[in-house]
């Protein structure tokens, strides 16, 4: 059984231990609902990136804009783009060529290239 703390002369005032000890509580609470939805946030957003190409850097960096109010978001929005094209990052990433992908007209292509195995004959065959 744990002894209750000595009763301390007040300089100053003071939470009352009660109430401090309450906060305590609503506190820790809150954190093991904070790393239960991040928890779950965390599930959806690998999903996501598993099953539905997110990009979690692009993820993060387009919800930490959504918190932004409407002037400051105005202006980091201004920033970022201006960073990009000072800094020579819009160049360097306008220099990468990809293969196409899924493109329109693609399949067209491929069927040109691809033959069918020769059936079989002889002996062996049967």
């Amino acid at each position: 059984m744990a002894r209750k703390p000595k009763e301390i002369e007040q300089v100053r005032p003071s939470i009352p231990q009660s109430k401090l000890r309450a906060l305590m509580k609503t506190a820790k609470l809150a954190r093991q609902n904070m790393n239960s939805i991040s928890g779950a946030l965390g599930t959806e957003v690998k999903d996501a990136k598993e099953n539905n190409h997110l990009d979690p850097w692009a993820f993060r960096i387009i919800t930490y804009l959504d918190r932004q109010e409407p002037e400051r978001l105005k202006d980091k929005i201004e920033n970022l783009l201006l960073y990009l094209d000072i800094s020579g990052l819009n160049e360097r990433a306008a220099k990468v060529e990809r293969l196409p992908m899924g493109e329109e007209g693609e399949e067209e292509e491929e069927r040109e290239n691809v033959r069918p195995f020769r059936q079989p004959t002889g002996i062996a065959a049967e």
